[in-house]
């Protein structure tokens, strides 16, 4: 009778013991408390692209950690104008932010914004993805200095750019290697991918996940990753400062909210950001999209952002 009674306690207890952790493992994580209701993210890119992708993961685990909805509007009107105008003149209330690149400094400092980087507030930076130029399989050159050599001999080459855009900066530092490199307005990534393969141009300044695509499809090759670094993805593609080309910009993803919104608002999206940076939901869609992870708190992301703004400039 002892032994049952003692056997009846040890299962009662091992019940105990399991049900107690089954409620731990099943107990939603705390959320970080925020003061909207709902968020309304801006992007000033059309849907389908690597930001409005990376946006979107940015939102899903927003509402994991605050329990709070974000909805993604896309404005790419006006080249991100429409989108920056947006935000700025709504109130700092936390409850309208953007999500964009280098491509703020650029639309401002050619004079097609009114609106750049000291009109906002950093909050974050999330990632970085390359850039790449790249160039049909069967063009007479594999890397910079042999494009640029093509065109010292009387060679043309036309570089496909958006006006307005990080890949303005890019191609307008490769046109400075030679008299007859040029850079051409082409638009979005997608109308250059099409040029490019087209033959309509020679070089394409295209993302890490599209150049990935077309390079393993066989349609492209890699002349250079621009940046200093090699690709977290694809370290065996050359870097452009290794051949000689003096540009580092990787685009780097960030948050932005208005100039008055106040510190302890900003200090709950620190809290925020950095939960959704160590969410491994979203560092897999990171990788999915080529974006290497490159988290920045708001007094980190304020400079960073500073020193690239006048690095866009000096090259314009």
């Amino acid at each position: 009778m002892t032994m049952i009674k003692t056997t009846m306690k040890a299962f009662a207890l091992i019940a105990g013991v399991l049900a107690t952790g089954a409620n731990v493992t099943a107990a939603p994580p705390e959320t970080v408390d925020y003061p909207a209701k709902s968020v309304r993210l801006f992007v000033p890119a059309a849907p389908g692209g690597a930001t409005d992708a990376l946006a979107r993961a940015y939102a899903r685990e927003f509402e994991v950690v605050t329990g709070k909805s974000m909805a993604i509007v896309n404005q790419s009107g006006g080249g991100g104008v429409v989108a920056f105008q947006s935000v700025i003149t709504s109130r700092a209330d936390g409850a309208t932010l953007l999500f964009y690149h280098s491509a703020l400094h650029v639309a401002n400092a050619s004079g097609r914004s009114p609106f750049g980087f000291g009109d906002m507030r950093a909050l974050a930076t999330m990632g970085e993805m390359n850039e790449v130029y790249a160039v049909r399989k069967d063009a007479p050159y594999s890397t910079i200095p042999e494009l640029v050599e093509y065109a010292k001999e009387g060679g043309k080459v036309t570089v496909a750019m958006q006006l307005g855009g990080s890949t303005q900066v890019k191609a307008q530092a490769l046109a400075n290697l030679g008299e007859g490199i040029r850079a051409v307005d082409a638009g979005s990534e997608g109308q250059r991918v099409t040029s490019l393969l087209g033959k309509q141009v020679d070089v394409g300044i295209l993302g890490l996940s599209n150049a990935r695509q077309y390079e393993k499809n066989g349609d492209i090759k890699i002349i250079g990753v621009i940046n200093d670094k090699p690709d977290v993805f694809e370290p065996q593609w050359p870097t452009t400062t290794a051949q000689g080309i003096d540009i580092v910009m990787p685009v780097a993803f960030a948050l932005y909210g208005q100039k008055k919104l106040p510190d302890a608002l900003v200090a709950s999206l620190d809290s925020i950001n950095e939960r959704i940076q160590a969410s491994e939901a979203f560092k897999a869609d990171m990788e999915r999209y080529g974006v290497a992870p490159a988290f920045r708190t708001s007094s980190q992301a304020d400079e960073y952002l500073a020193e690239e703004e006048q690095a866009v400039r000096k090259l314009l």
